[in-house]
């Protein structure tokens, strides 16, 4: 994992994170649109989680905490950058 940093995402990241879906081959959900990620954004600024490496959106996990458990959705990591350990930062 030399060189890739995990940080929350934001407004701003959301373009990438819809590319690295689709470069991932993802499968695809409902709640693949910008307006939805603005949406989880507003509910829960740190519910997005992104692997960054050169300035570059390599991972991503959409989190989830109830108050008594958590959850994980819609890990990814850029077919480019996999077998990394990136998955499992995240």
């Amino acid at each position: 994992m030399n060189g890739v940093g995990i940080r929350s995402g934001a407004y701003a990241d959301i373009d990438a994170v819809l590319r690295l879906w689709r470069a991932a081959e993802a499968n695809p959900s409902a709640t693949d649109s910008l307006e939805d990620l603005k949406r989880l954004l507003d509910s829960d600024a740190d519910a997005l989680v992104l692997a960054d490496a050169d300035s570059e959106i390599v991972g991503s996990l959409i989190v989830a905490w109830n108050g008594w458990r958590g959850s994980f959705y819609r890990l990814a990591v850029h077919p480019a950058h996999r077998r990394r350990g990136i998955g499992a930062a995240l």
